[in-house]
Parts: C-alpha cells; structure tokens; sequence
C-alpha cells in the first residue's frame, strides 16, 4: 500500500505540473484510487480524464468499472 501511495502523489505532481492536461497522468491516478477501493474519487479523477477527450474508449471502460463498483447502473 506505501508503493501505491506514493505513486499518488507522483501522479497528482505530474498533473498538475501538465495543468490537468495529459489524460493518462489522470487515467493511473484513476486506477491507482481504484486499487484503493476510492470510486467516488476515482470517477472525479476520470471525469476530468473524459473532458480532457484523449483516449476516450480507455477512459469509457474504466467509467464502466467504476460505476458498477458505486451501483450506478443506469449509467
């Protein structure tokens, strides 16, 4: 769990450093708070990634899981 926690906060400097910009920055971190069992913070982080529009069907499988997780599934 320390490995996973560290990686967080490189990820969150990386985007920030790229102004939210880089999709797969936001897509790790998405998966990293996934393996923490974080949905709700891992769908805020996705939607973003979603926004930001760069590999969107990568972006559309893990919303998938990630709603199925929080019992969203009508969406």
């Amino acid at each position: 769990m320390i490995l996973i926690k560290g990686s967080r906060k490189k990820y969150i400097s990386a985007i920030e450093k790229t102004n939210f910009n880089n999709a797969g920055y936001l897509r790790s971190l998405a998966k990293n708070y996934i393996f923490q069992h974080r949905f709700k913070k891992a769908l805020e982080v996705k939607t973003n990634a979603e926004y930001n529009g760069e590999k969107l069907q990568q972006i559309q499988y893990i919303l998938i899981d990630i709603h199925l997780e929080l019992g969203n599934l009508e969406k």
